[in-house]
């Protein structure tokens, strides 16, 4: 999240491990999700 804003003061470390966690769970869903479509494919 820093890497978005270098100069700002304003996003911590909350904000990145709320940032994560949500990107990491979004991506295990899509994962899940594509897996499944070609499985049944």
């Amino acid at each position: 999240m820093w890497l978005l804003f270098p100069l700002s003061r304003h996003f911590r470390l909350y904000d990145h491990v709320v940032f994560v966690t949500y990107s990491l769970g979004f991506m295990t869903l899509l994962v899940a999700l594509l897996t499944m479509e070609v499985i049944a494919g």
